[in-house]
């Protein structure tokens, strides 16, 4: 009742995680990460409400409003001259269930006067594994119309490299468990440099995600 509450009264709050490119070393890419500003426990990190939100069915309209908002403030950033070139957010399997979610999508964007390139969509590899998703449908709506796939926490996931093929991804993201490890020496390094020879291999962007655990790690709308 009080999540149903705070997506209604807009209690809900978007931090921007830089994405930097290793290449330029700009962070012309961010990810948006929800929380939740509750009135009497502070502010809440995911973990504190995102089972909640799945299991009584309001995981769909957290992640509308994650959209209209991601897409309201990249379309202020454009009005202000700032170089962020995509928002990447995250995405349930019960939206990619959701029919016509492609086209609400889109509709979204248009509206802000955005382009679907502009907004990147993260799964996990648990997503991956429903197989209604695997013959197309919303999933292959989204890629086609525009929108970059990201596989999130790529490596720590239960599913099989031809989900790969199978699904029209772009991104892959490095799970931040390998990432924290990688100055320990050579066995721990293994893992990350073998991801990203593969995503590589396959034509596609890899990225190393740091924790998020942390919201003091992030920055907001205001300091991006």
């Amino acid at each position: 009742s009080e999540f149903r509450r705070a997506i209604a009264d807009d209690e809900l709050v978007l931090f921007h995680q830089p994405i930097v490119d290793t290449r330029t070393g700009r962070a012309s890419q961010v990810e948006a990460l929800v929380r939740w500003q509750h009135p009497t426990r502070g502010l809440l990190a995911p973990g504190a409400f995102i089972d909640v939100a799945e299991e009584s069915g309001l995981i769909v309209p957290l992640g509308s409003w994650v959209l209209e908002h991601a897409a309201a403030q990249l379309a202020r950033w454009d009005a202000e001259g700032r170089s962020v070139e995509r928002v990447w957010i995250n995405m349930s399997a019960a939206e990619l269930r959701a029919p016509g979610y492609a086209e609400r999508a889109v509709a979204v964007l248009e509206a802000h006067g955005l382009a679907p390139e502009r907004i990147g969509l993260e799964l996990t590899e648990r997503v991956l594994l429903d197989e209604a998703l695997e013959t197309g449908g919303e999933f292959t709506a989204l890629a086609e119309g525009g929108f970059d796939i990201a596989i999130d926490d790529f490596g720590v996931g239960y599913s099989s490299l031809r989900y790969l093929h199978v699904h029209p991804v772009h991104t892959l993201k490095i799970d931040h468990a390998f990432v924290s490890t990688i100055d320990r020496g050579p066995r721990e390094t293994a893992v990350p440099n073998a991801v990203i020879r593969l995503g590589h291999g396959l034509g596609y962007q890899v990225t190393a995600e740091r924790s998020e655990e942390h919201t003091s790690e992030l920055q907001s709308h205001h300091d991006l």
